[in-house]
Protein backbone atom coordinates (compact mmCIF):
# COMPACT_ATOMS: atom_id res chain seq x y z
CA UNK A 1 0.00 0.00 0.00
CA UNK A 2 1.30 3.24 -1.01
CA UNK A 3 1.36 6.59 1.51
CA UNK A 4 -1.80 7.81 -0.53
CA UNK A 5 -3.49 5.03 -0.47
CA UNK A 6 -2.75 4.81 3.04
CA UNK A 7 -4.17 8.44 3.60
CA UNK A 8 -7.13 7.80 1.93
CA UNK A 9 -7.89 4.59 3.75
CA UNK A 10 -7.03 6.58 7.40
CA UNK A 11 -9.59 9.13 5.85
CA UNK A 12 -12.56 7.27 5.18
CA UNK A 13 -12.16 5.12 8.29
CA UNK A 14 -12.05 8.23 10.40
CA UNK A 15 -15.33 9.57 8.54
CA UNK A 16 -13.94 13.21 7.62
CA UNK A 17 -14.61 14.57 4.77
CA UNK A 18 -12.96 13.75 1.12
CA UNK A 19 -12.60 17.26 -0.52
CA UNK A 20 -11.28 18.03 -4.18
CA UNK A 21 -10.93 20.69 -6.70
CA UNK A 22 -11.29 20.63 -10.42
CA UNK A 23 -10.19 21.77 -12.61
CA UNK A 24 -6.77 22.97 -10.29
CA UNK A 25 -6.12 26.31 -12.83
CA UNK A 26 -8.36 29.04 -12.74
CA UNK A 27 -7.31 32.49 -15.27
CA UNK A 28 -9.38 35.73 -14.75
CA UNK A 29 -9.48 39.01 -16.11
CA UNK A 30 -9.94 41.87 -13.48
CA UNK A 31 -13.32 42.69 -12.67
CA UNK A 32 -14.46 39.42 -13.85
CA UNK A 33 -16.28 36.63 -11.77
CA UNK A 34 -14.87 33.76 -11.14
CA UNK A 35 -15.67 30.19 -9.28
CA UNK A 36 -13.31 27.74 -8.24
CA UNK A 37 -15.41 24.73 -8.29
CA UNK A 38 -14.97 22.87 -4.89
CA UNK A 39 -16.93 18.88 -4.49
CA UNK A 40 -17.33 16.88 -1.27
CA UNK A 41 -17.00 13.54 -2.41
CA UNK A 42 -17.27 11.64 0.68
CA UNK A 43 -19.11 12.43 3.52
CA UNK A 44 -19.93 9.91 5.70
CA UNK A 45 -21.05 12.05 9.30
CA UNK A 46 -22.70 14.94 7.09
CA UNK A 47 -20.57 18.11 6.63
CA UNK A 48 -21.43 21.23 9.00
CA UNK A 49 -19.41 23.71 7.80
CA UNK A 50 -17.28 24.29 4.47
CA UNK A 51 -14.60 27.52 4.32
CA UNK A 52 -11.74 28.42 2.29
CA UNK A 53 -7.73 29.15 2.71
CA UNK A 54 -6.02 31.05 0.25
CA UNK A 55 -2.54 32.25 -0.02
CA UNK A 56 -1.66 35.31 -1.81
CA UNK A 57 1.90 37.39 -1.90
CA UNK A 58 2.68 35.37 0.68
CA UNK A 59 -0.16 36.06 3.06
CA UNK A 60 -2.47 33.27 4.38
CA UNK A 61 -6.39 34.43 4.74
CA UNK A 62 -9.59 32.33 5.75
CA UNK A 63 -12.91 32.94 3.50
CA UNK A 64 -15.96 32.17 5.33
CA UNK A 65 -19.66 31.95 3.72
CA UNK A 66 -20.84 35.62 4.38
CA UNK A 67 -17.57 37.38 3.66
CA UNK A 68 -17.87 40.88 1.19
CA UNK A 69 -16.96 39.85 -2.10
CA UNK A 70 -17.76 36.26 -2.42
CA UNK A 71 -20.62 33.49 -1.92
CA UNK A 72 -20.57 29.92 -1.80
CA UNK A 73 -18.77 28.15 0.93
CA UNK A 74 -21.68 26.80 2.77
CA UNK A 75 -22.22 22.57 2.99
CA UNK A 76 -24.38 22.65 -0.47
CA UNK A 77 -22.95 24.91 -2.12
CA UNK A 78 -18.97 24.65 -1.53
CA UNK A 79 -17.21 25.77 -4.53
CA UNK A 80 -16.13 29.63 -3.89
CA UNK A 81 -16.91 32.51 -6.37
CA UNK A 82 -15.54 35.62 -6.17
CA UNK A 83 -17.49 38.66 -7.52
CA UNK A 84 -14.74 40.96 -8.66
CA UNK A 85 -11.60 39.64 -9.50
CA UNK A 86 -9.04 41.42 -8.14
CA UNK A 87 -4.76 41.20 -8.53
CA UNK A 88 -4.49 40.49 -4.88
CA UNK A 89 -6.93 37.14 -5.44
CA UNK A 90 -3.88 35.88 -7.49
CA UNK A 91 -2.75 33.10 -5.65
CA UNK A 92 -3.57 28.91 -3.98
CA UNK A 93 -6.69 28.44 -3.07
CA UNK A 94 -7.81 25.13 -0.81
CA UNK A 95 -11.36 23.70 0.48
CA UNK A 96 -12.11 22.61 3.93
CA UNK A 97 -15.31 20.75 4.84
CA UNK A 98 -16.12 19.81 8.28
CA UNK A 99 -18.02 17.47 9.82
CA UNK A 100 -18.56 16.26 13.25
CA UNK A 101 -15.33 13.49 12.73
CA UNK A 102 -12.75 16.61 11.90
CA UNK A 103 -12.15 18.83 8.92
CA UNK A 104 -11.17 17.42 5.50
CA UNK A 105 -8.82 19.28 2.95
CA UNK A 106 -8.91 19.69 -0.76
CA UNK A 107 -6.20 19.82 -3.00
CA UNK A 108 -4.50 22.85 -3.81
CA UNK A 109 -6.41 25.13 -7.00
CA UNK A 110 -4.14 28.03 -8.74
CA UNK A 111 -6.00 31.62 -9.79
CA UNK A 112 -4.20 33.78 -12.25
CA UNK A 113 -5.76 37.07 -12.42
CA UNK A 114 -4.29 39.14 -15.21
CA UNK A 115 -5.52 42.94 -16.40
CA UNK A 116 -5.01 46.36 -15.48
CA UNK A 117 -5.44 50.13 -16.53
CA UNK A 118 -5.87 50.46 -20.12
CA UNK A 119 -3.56 52.06 -22.55
CA UNK A 120 -5.35 54.58 -24.35
CA UNK A 121 -4.20 57.07 -27.24
CA UNK A 122 -5.12 59.08 -30.41
CA UNK A 123 -4.72 60.08 -33.94
CA UNK A 124 -4.00 63.01 -34.90
CA UNK A 125 -1.83 64.12 -32.37
CA UNK A 126 -2.01 67.82 -34.08
CA UNK A 127 -3.97 68.90 -36.53
CA UNK A 128 -4.80 72.11 -38.56
CA UNK A 129 -8.14 72.28 -39.49
CA UNK A 130 -9.94 75.09 -41.65
CA UNK A 131 -13.41 76.43 -40.92
CA UNK A 132 -16.80 74.57 -41.44
CA UNK A 133 -14.83 71.58 -42.07
CA UNK A 134 -15.16 68.17 -40.13
CA UNK A 135 -12.34 66.47 -38.41
CA UNK A 136 -12.57 62.63 -36.61
CA UNK A 137 -10.09 62.16 -34.03
CA UNK A 138 -9.64 58.26 -33.80
CA UNK A 139 -9.60 56.53 -30.04
CA UNK A 140 -7.23 53.59 -29.69
CA UNK A 141 -7.67 51.14 -26.41
CA UNK A 142 -5.78 48.09 -25.91
CA UNK A 143 -5.89 45.80 -22.43
CA UNK A 144 -7.84 44.14 -20.69
CA UNK A 145 -10.52 44.16 -18.79
CA UNK A 146 -12.44 45.78 -21.78
CA UNK A 147 -13.49 49.03 -21.64
CA UNK A 148 -16.82 50.11 -19.77
CA UNK A 149 -17.17 53.31 -20.95
CA UNK A 150 -15.40 55.76 -22.97
CA UNK A 151 -15.83 59.70 -22.68
CA UNK A 152 -14.32 62.58 -24.11
CA UNK A 153 -12.74 65.21 -22.51
CA UNK A 154 -12.07 69.09 -23.74
CA UNK A 155 -9.61 71.66 -23.16
CA UNK A 156 -10.08 74.70 -25.03
CA UNK A 157 -7.10 76.66 -26.70
CA UNK A 158 -5.77 79.41 -23.93
CA UNK A 159 -6.77 77.09 -20.77
CA UNK A 160 -5.63 74.53 -19.00
CA UNK A 161 -8.77 73.24 -17.29
CA UNK A 162 -10.59 70.45 -19.46
CA UNK A 163 -13.79 69.65 -18.95
CA UNK A 164 -16.30 66.76 -20.13
CA UNK A 165 -17.18 67.34 -23.54
CA UNK A 166 -21.37 66.76 -24.24
CA UNK A 167 -21.95 65.21 -27.66
CA UNK A 168 -25.65 64.88 -27.61
CA UNK A 169 -26.01 67.37 -30.21
CA UNK A 170 -25.68 64.96 -33.32
CA UNK A 171 -25.53 67.75 -35.86
CA UNK A 172 -22.12 68.85 -33.74
CA UNK A 173 -20.71 65.31 -32.93
CA UNK A 174 -20.66 61.57 -33.63
CA UNK A 175 -19.04 59.05 -31.55
CA UNK A 176 -18.11 55.46 -32.05
CA UNK A 177 -19.07 52.38 -30.15
CA UNK A 178 -16.66 50.78 -27.11
CA UNK A 179 -15.30 48.58 -29.75
CA UNK A 180 -14.60 50.98 -31.94
CA UNK A 181 -14.45 54.77 -30.45
CA UNK A 182 -14.27 57.67 -32.15
CA UNK A 183 -14.77 61.49 -31.97
CA UNK A 184 -16.32 63.89 -35.19
CA UNK A 185 -16.63 67.43 -35.02
CA UNK A 186 -18.31 69.13 -37.40
CA UNK A 187 -19.02 72.89 -38.78
CA UNK A 188 -15.37 73.19 -37.11
CA UNK A 189 -15.38 77.03 -35.82
CA UNK A 190 -13.17 79.13 -33.58
CA UNK A 191 -14.65 77.67 -30.38
CA UNK A 192 -13.13 74.42 -31.28
CA UNK A 193 -9.84 74.55 -30.74
CA UNK A 194 -8.08 73.40 -28.10
CA UNK A 195 -7.15 69.93 -26.66
CA UNK A 196 -9.56 66.72 -27.10
CA UNK A 197 -8.31 64.09 -24.49
CA UNK A 198 -10.62 60.03 -24.45
CA UNK A 199 -10.67 58.58 -21.51
CA UNK A 200 -11.65 54.60 -21.23
CA UNK A 201 -13.00 53.13 -18.23
CA UNK A 202 -13.08 49.08 -17.15
CA UNK A 203 -13.10 47.55 -14.05
CA UNK A 204 -9.86 48.63 -12.78
CA UNK A 205 -10.59 52.52 -13.48
CA UNK A 206 -10.41 54.96 -16.10
CA UNK A 207 -6.61 55.47 -17.89
CA UNK A 208 -6.99 58.83 -20.54
CA UNK A 209 -5.11 59.49 -23.60
CA UNK A 210 -2.64 62.20 -22.50
CA UNK A 211 -1.43 63.47 -24.35
CA UNK A 212 -4.42 64.69 -26.43
CA UNK A 213 -5.24 65.47 -30.12
CA UNK A 214 -4.58 69.19 -30.56
CA UNK A 215 -6.78 70.90 -32.97
CA UNK A 216 -5.91 74.03 -34.05
CA UNK A 217 -8.66 76.23 -35.93
CA UNK A 218 -7.64 77.80 -39.39
CA UNK A 219 -9.28 80.14 -41.95
CA UNK A 220 -8.59 81.66 -45.04
CA UNK A 221 -7.78 85.38 -44.56
CA UNK A 222 -10.88 88.10 -45.19
CA UNK A 223 -9.52 91.42 -46.39
CA UNK A 224 -11.30 94.65 -46.40
CA UNK A 225 -10.13 97.96 -47.63
CA UNK A 226 -10.37 101.27 -47.23
CA UNK A 227 -11.82 103.26 -48.85
CA UNK A 228 -14.00 101.10 -51.17
CA UNK A 229 -14.08 104.35 -53.67
CA UNK A 230 -12.61 107.58 -54.73
CA UNK A 231 -11.78 109.76 -57.16
CA UNK A 232 -8.38 111.12 -58.23
CA UNK A 233 -6.75 113.56 -60.42
CA UNK A 234 -4.78 113.55 -63.14
CA UNK A 235 -1.01 114.29 -61.82
CA UNK A 236 -1.56 113.86 -58.04
CA UNK A 237 0.85 112.35 -56.30
CA UNK A 238 -0.08 109.45 -55.34
CA UNK A 239 -3.08 107.70 -53.10
CA UNK A 240 -3.01 104.96 -50.89
CA UNK A 241 -5.63 102.42 -50.72
CA UNK A 242 -5.51 100.66 -46.99
CA UNK A 243 -6.21 96.78 -46.31
CA UNK A 244 -6.68 95.07 -43.23
CA UNK A 245 -6.17 91.15 -43.41
CA UNK A 246 -7.52 88.77 -40.78
CA UNK A 247 -6.44 85.23 -40.85
CA UNK A 248 -5.77 82.77 -38.39
CA UNK A 249 -2.86 81.42 -38.93
CA UNK A 250 -1.35 84.90 -40.39
CA UNK A 251 -0.63 84.98 -43.69
CA UNK A 252 2.02 84.30 -45.34
CA UNK A 253 2.09 86.41 -48.78
CA UNK A 254 -0.17 88.94 -50.41
CA UNK A 255 -0.53 91.25 -53.17
CA UNK A 256 -3.14 93.30 -55.37
CA UNK A 257 -4.72 92.67 -58.34
CA UNK A 258 -5.42 95.73 -61.18
CA UNK A 259 -7.75 95.50 -63.16
CA UNK A 260 -8.31 98.30 -65.69
CA UNK A 261 -11.30 99.78 -67.53
CA UNK A 262 -10.01 98.53 -70.66
CA UNK A 263 -7.54 95.85 -70.73
CA UNK A 264 -6.51 92.86 -68.85
CA UNK A 265 -5.68 92.26 -65.16
CA UNK A 266 -2.06 93.51 -63.62
CA UNK A 267 -1.40 91.68 -60.82
CA UNK A 268 0.67 93.83 -57.92
CA UNK A 269 3.45 91.24 -56.01
CA UNK A 270 4.20 91.40 -52.23
CA UNK A 271 7.26 93.67 -52.08
CA UNK A 272 6.41 95.82 -55.16
CA UNK A 273 8.44 99.43 -54.81
CA UNK A 274 8.06 101.08 -57.96
CA UNK A 275 7.12 104.35 -60.10
CA UNK A 276 3.81 102.78 -59.97
CA UNK A 277 3.07 100.95 -56.79
CA UNK A 278 4.38 99.91 -53.36
CA UNK A 279 2.82 97.47 -51.21
CA UNK A 280 3.34 97.70 -47.35
CA UNK A 281 5.74 94.73 -46.06
CA UNK A 282 3.03 93.93 -43.62
CA UNK A 283 1.03 90.32 -43.42
CA UNK A 284 -1.96 92.28 -41.24
CA UNK A 285 -1.90 96.03 -43.38
CA UNK A 286 -0.10 95.49 -46.75
CA UNK A 287 -1.68 98.95 -47.88
CA UNK A 288 -0.93 100.05 -51.70
CA UNK A 289 0.08 103.25 -52.76
CA UNK A 290 -0.78 104.31 -56.53
CA UNK A 291 1.68 106.92 -57.32
CA UNK A 292 1.94 109.64 -60.33
CA UNK A 293 -1.57 108.90 -60.60
CA UNK A 294 -2.72 109.14 -64.61
CA UNK A 295 -5.80 108.71 -66.52
CA UNK A 296 -4.77 104.46 -67.13
CA UNK A 297 -4.78 103.85 -62.97
CA UNK A 298 -8.82 104.41 -63.61
CA UNK A 299 -10.43 100.69 -62.45
CA UNK A 300 -10.76 98.21 -59.63
CA UNK A 301 -7.99 97.47 -57.14
CA UNK A 302 -8.22 94.25 -55.48
CA UNK A 303 -6.34 93.00 -52.09
CA UNK A 304 -5.72 89.58 -51.41
CA UNK A 305 -3.70 87.43 -48.56
CA UNK A 306 -2.92 83.66 -47.90
CA UNK A 307 -2.16 81.11 -45.79
CA UNK A 308 -2.40 77.34 -45.19
CA UNK A 309 -6.14 77.47 -44.88
CA UNK A 310 -6.12 79.18 -48.28
CA UNK A 311 -6.53 82.63 -49.93
CA UNK A 312 -8.84 85.52 -49.26
CA UNK A 313 -11.97 86.07 -51.64
CA UNK A 314 -12.89 88.84 -53.89
CA UNK A 315 -15.82 90.88 -52.91
CA UNK A 316 -17.30 94.71 -52.50
CA UNK A 317 -15.47 94.46 -48.81
CA UNK A 318 -11.83 93.75 -50.62
CA UNK A 319 -12.31 95.73 -53.48
CA UNK A 320 -11.67 99.57 -54.30
CA UNK A 321 -12.99 101.40 -57.39
CA UNK A 322 -10.58 104.14 -58.22
CA UNK A 323 -11.62 106.77 -60.70
CA UNK A 324 -9.27 109.24 -62.28
CA UNK A 325 -10.62 112.43 -63.83
CA UNK A 326 -9.45 115.20 -65.53
CA UNK A 327 -9.32 118.99 -63.21
CA UNK A 328 -12.55 119.94 -65.56
CA UNK A 329 -14.81 116.78 -64.86
CA UNK A 330 -17.84 116.91 -62.63
CA UNK A 331 -17.81 115.22 -59.57
CA UNK A 332 -20.37 113.76 -57.26
CA UNK A 333 -19.81 114.93 -53.71
CA UNK A 334 -18.78 112.81 -50.68
CA UNK A 335 -22.29 112.02 -48.79
CA UNK A 336 -23.43 109.96 -46.46
CA UNK A 337 -26.80 108.48 -46.76
CA UNK A 338 -30.08 107.40 -44.19
CA UNK A 339 -28.15 103.84 -43.81
CA UNK A 340 -24.89 105.41 -42.93
CA UNK A 341 -23.16 104.29 -45.91
CA UNK A 342 -20.55 106.72 -47.25
CA UNK A 343 -20.00 107.60 -50.69
CA UNK A 344 -16.93 109.25 -51.73
CA UNK A 345 -16.23 111.66 -54.04
CA UNK A 346 -17.17 110.08 -57.67
CA UNK A 347 -16.78 111.53 -61.11
CA UNK A 348 -20.44 111.99 -63.03
CA UNK A 349 -21.49 109.11 -65.39
CA UNK A 350 -20.32 106.03 -62.71
CA UNK A 351 -22.06 103.39 -60.95
CA UNK A 352 -20.39 102.79 -57.72
CA UNK A 353 -20.86 99.55 -55.69
CA UNK A 354 -19.96 98.88 -52.40
CA UNK A 355 -20.49 96.42 -49.65
CA UNK A 356 -23.79 97.01 -46.92
CA UNK A 357 -23.10 97.37 -43.53
CA UNK A 358 -23.65 96.14 -40.25
CA UNK A 359 -25.56 93.29 -40.30
CA UNK A 360 -26.62 92.88 -43.78
CA UNK A 361 -25.04 90.91 -46.36
CA UNK A 362 -24.58 91.69 -50.54
CA UNK A 363 -24.11 94.58 -51.60
CA UNK A 364 -25.45 98.28 -52.58
CA UNK A 365 -24.72 100.79 -55.38
CA UNK A 366 -25.23 104.58 -56.49
CA UNK A 367 -25.23 106.02 -59.79
CA UNK A 368 -23.71 109.30 -59.84
CA UNK A 369 -25.61 110.59 -63.08
CA UNK A 370 -24.82 112.87 -65.27
CA UNK A 371 -24.14 116.79 -64.28
CA UNK A 372 -22.85 115.30 -60.93
CA UNK A 373 -25.80 113.65 -58.90
CA UNK A 374 -26.23 111.59 -56.93
CA UNK A 375 -29.31 109.24 -57.48
CA UNK A 376 -30.56 106.96 -54.83
CA UNK A 377 -28.71 103.90 -53.79
CA UNK A 378 -30.20 100.76 -54.83
CA UNK A 379 -30.16 98.72 -51.68
CA UNK A 380 -32.39 95.38 -53.49
CA UNK A 381 -29.10 93.28 -53.06
CA UNK A 382 -29.01 93.95 -49.62
CA UNK A 383 -30.57 91.53 -46.94
CA UNK A 384 -30.27 91.15 -43.09
CA UNK A 385 -28.58 87.76 -42.13
CA UNK A 386 -31.38 86.79 -40.00
CA UNK A 387 -33.79 87.58 -43.15
CA UNK A 388 -31.15 85.71 -45.31
CA UNK A 389 -31.12 82.44 -42.80
CA UNK A 390 -35.01 82.24 -42.72
CA UNK A 391 -34.90 82.03 -46.56
CA UNK A 392 -33.01 79.42 -46.57
CA UNK A 393 -34.94 77.38 -44.19
CA UNK A 394 -37.89 77.85 -46.87
CA UNK A 395 -36.30 76.57 -49.62
CA UNK A 396 -34.88 73.56 -47.87
CA UNK A 397 -38.48 72.95 -46.59
CA UNK A 398 -39.85 73.38 -50.45
CA UNK A 399 -36.69 71.43 -51.64
CA UNK A 400 -37.70 68.49 -48.97
CA UNK A 401 -34.14 68.77 -47.21
CA UNK A 402 -35.54 69.80 -43.53
CA UNK A 403 -37.89 67.80 -42.21
CA UNK A 404 -37.94 69.35 -38.60
CA UNK A 405 -38.69 73.12 -40.10
CA UNK A 406 -41.94 73.97 -38.63
CA UNK A 407 -44.10 76.95 -41.12
CA UNK A 408 -45.30 78.21 -38.28
CA UNK A 409 -41.83 78.60 -37.11
CA UNK A 410 -40.32 79.93 -39.91
CA UNK A 411 -43.36 82.53 -40.28
CA UNK A 412 -43.56 83.80 -36.61
CA UNK A 413 -39.22 84.26 -37.23
CA UNK A 414 -40.16 86.33 -40.42
CA UNK A 415 -42.47 88.39 -38.31
CA UNK A 416 -39.57 89.13 -35.93
CA UNK A 417 -37.19 89.96 -38.62
CA UNK A 418 -39.59 92.24 -40.19
CA UNK A 419 -41.16 94.05 -37.22
CA UNK A 420 -41.21 97.88 -37.45
CA UNK A 421 -38.02 97.38 -34.63
CA UNK A 422 -35.77 96.37 -37.74
CA UNK A 423 -34.65 98.69 -40.54
CA UNK A 424 -35.14 97.17 -43.50
CA UNK A 425 -33.87 97.12 -46.55
CA UNK A 426 -35.19 96.93 -50.01
CA UNK A 427 -33.57 93.73 -50.54
CA UNK A 428 -35.50 92.68 -47.18
CA UNK A 429 -38.61 92.83 -48.70
CA UNK A 430 -38.09 91.15 -51.98
CA UNK A 431 -36.57 87.96 -49.40
CA UNK A 432 -39.38 87.86 -47.40
CA UNK A 433 -41.97 88.00 -50.49
CA UNK A 434 -40.09 85.11 -51.52
CA UNK A 435 -40.07 83.26 -48.51
CA UNK A 436 -44.04 83.68 -48.21
CA UNK A 437 -44.25 82.60 -51.90
CA UNK A 438 -42.37 79.69 -50.42
CA UNK A 439 -44.52 79.02 -47.63
CA UNK A 440 -47.81 79.07 -50.14
CA UNK A 441 -46.29 76.48 -52.31
CA UNK A 442 -45.05 74.36 -49.78
CA UNK A 443 -48.69 74.29 -47.58
CA UNK A 444 -50.53 73.73 -51.18
CA UNK A 445 -49.20 70.52 -51.08
CA UNK A 446 -49.13 69.50 -47.72
CA UNK A 447 -52.26 70.97 -46.84
CA UNK A 448 -51.75 68.42 -43.02
CA UNK A 449 -49.24 71.23 -41.94
CA UNK A 450 -51.48 74.01 -41.88
CA UNK A 451 -52.49 75.27 -38.13
CA UNK A 452 -54.94 77.97 -36.92
CA UNK A 453 -52.69 80.85 -36.00
CA UNK A 454 -50.78 80.35 -39.80
CA UNK A 455 -53.37 83.13 -41.52
CA UNK A 456 -52.90 85.46 -38.57
CA UNK A 457 -49.07 85.01 -38.92
CA UNK A 458 -49.01 85.12 -42.64
CA UNK A 459 -51.43 88.90 -42.37
CA UNK A 460 -48.59 90.03 -39.57
CA UNK A 461 -45.77 89.38 -41.91
CA UNK A 462 -47.52 91.18 -45.27
CA UNK A 463 -48.22 94.00 -43.10
CA UNK A 464 -44.58 94.11 -41.53
CA UNK A 465 -42.95 94.47 -45.15
CA UNK A 466 -46.35 96.78 -46.65
CA UNK A 467 -46.00 99.31 -43.86
CA UNK A 468 -45.86 102.89 -44.89
CA UNK A 469 -42.21 103.12 -43.41
CA UNK A 470 -41.11 100.85 -46.24
CA UNK A 471 -43.12 103.03 -48.94
CA UNK A 472 -39.67 104.56 -50.41
CA UNK A 473 -38.38 100.77 -50.56
CA UNK A 474 -41.15 99.64 -52.74
CA UNK A 475 -41.03 102.99 -54.98
CA UNK A 476 -36.86 101.61 -55.22
CA UNK A 477 -37.94 98.38 -55.89
CA UNK A 478 -40.33 99.47 -58.27
CA UNK A 479 -38.11 102.28 -59.96
CA UNK A 480 -35.94 98.77 -60.45
CA UNK A 481 -38.52 96.78 -61.89
CA UNK A 482 -38.45 93.94 -58.80
CA UNK A 483 -40.44 91.58 -58.68
CA UNK A 484 -40.84 91.72 -54.92
CA UNK A 485 -44.56 93.96 -55.00
CA UNK A 486 -46.34 91.25 -57.65
CA UNK A 487 -44.94 87.84 -55.40
CA UNK A 488 -46.36 89.40 -52.31
CA UNK A 489 -49.68 89.90 -54.33
CA UNK A 490 -49.25 86.16 -55.89
CA UNK A 491 -48.00 84.48 -52.42
CA UNK A 492 -51.49 86.24 -50.66
CA UNK A 493 -53.66 85.10 -53.68
CA UNK A 494 -52.18 81.59 -53.78
CA UNK A 495 -52.55 80.85 -50.18
CA UNK A 496 -55.84 82.53 -49.86
CA UNK A 497 -57.05 79.61 -52.41
CA UNK A 498 -55.34 77.04 -50.77
CA UNK A 499 -56.98 78.35 -47.06
CA UNK A 500 -60.27 78.58 -49.06
CA UNK A 501 -59.85 74.91 -50.16
CA UNK A 502 -59.25 74.22 -46.56
CA UNK A 503 -62.20 76.03 -45.40
CA UNK A 504 -64.53 74.15 -47.50
CA UNK A 505 -62.84 70.67 -46.15
CA UNK A 506 -62.35 68.84 -43.34
CA UNK A 507 -61.05 72.05 -41.32
CA UNK A 508 -64.48 74.11 -41.59
CA UNK A 509 -64.67 74.51 -37.98
CA UNK A 510 -61.70 75.28 -36.94
CA UNK A 511 -61.17 78.53 -40.00
CA UNK A 512 -63.88 80.87 -40.09
CA UNK A 513 -64.77 82.66 -43.65
CA UNK A 514 -65.22 86.00 -42.04
CA UNK A 515 -61.68 86.35 -40.29
CA UNK A 516 -59.96 85.25 -43.94
CA UNK A 517 -62.38 87.70 -45.49
CA UNK A 518 -61.25 90.72 -43.22
CA UNK A 519 -57.99 90.19 -43.49
CA UNK A 520 -57.62 90.00 -47.29
CA UNK A 521 -59.72 93.61 -46.75
CA UNK A 522 -56.80 94.55 -44.64
CA UNK A 523 -54.45 93.33 -47.30
CA UNK A 524 -56.18 95.23 -50.29
CA UNK A 525 -56.26 98.66 -47.96
CA UNK A 526 -52.51 97.82 -47.40
CA UNK A 527 -51.57 97.57 -51.02
CA UNK A 528 -53.04 100.79 -51.43
CA UNK A 529 -51.64 102.26 -49.38
CA UNK A 530 -47.96 101.46 -50.74
CA UNK A 531 -49.85 102.52 -54.77
CA UNK A 532 -47.25 100.76 -56.35
CA UNK A 533 -48.28 99.81 -59.55
CA UNK A 534 -51.66 100.06 -60.73
CA UNK A 535 -51.76 96.13 -61.71
CA UNK A 536 -51.00 95.57 -57.42
CA UNK A 537 -54.58 96.47 -56.73
CA UNK A 538 -56.12 94.59 -59.96
CA UNK A 539 -54.65 91.34 -58.23
CA UNK A 540 -55.92 92.28 -54.91
CA UNK A 541 -59.62 92.73 -56.03
CA UNK A 542 -59.45 89.20 -57.51
CA UNK A 543 -58.37 88.07 -54.15
CA UNK A 544 -62.06 88.67 -53.55
CA UNK A 545 -63.57 86.16 -55.53
CA UNK A 546 -62.31 83.71 -52.91
CA UNK A 547 -64.13 84.90 -49.78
Amino acid sequence: MTSNEFVSFTLFSLGLPVVEITPLTYTAAIGDQVTIHCNIVSDSAGVNEVYWQTTSNNQLRLIYNGDIGYQGSTPTTPSLTINFASINDTGTYTCHATNDQGTGNSNTGNVTVTGGYLFVSVTPRNSNVSQDNSQIISCNVTGIPPSTCITWLFTPAGSTQPSILSTTNSNKYTVGTQQEPYLTIFNFEPGDSGTYVCRATNAVGSSSSYPGSTLNYISAPITSVEPNQYAAFVEDDSFQIQCNVTATPGAFDWYWTFQPKVGSVETIRKGTNSQEYIIENSGTNPHLTIRNIAMNKTGVYTCYALNTAGISASNANSQHVLTVAEDSTILCGENTDKFDIKWGITAEKTLVTLPCNGNYTGSVSRYCNNGGKWMEPNYSQCMHEAIQNIQAQSAKLLSGESVDTVVSTILENLENATSENTELRSGDLVASSAVLDDIVKYVTNHTDKLSVNQLEIFGSVCNNILEERNHQLWEELNNERSTGVPSVVKAVTDNNEVYHKVIDGEFSMIVQKENIGSFFNQFYLMCSRVNIKREISVSVKMISTFV
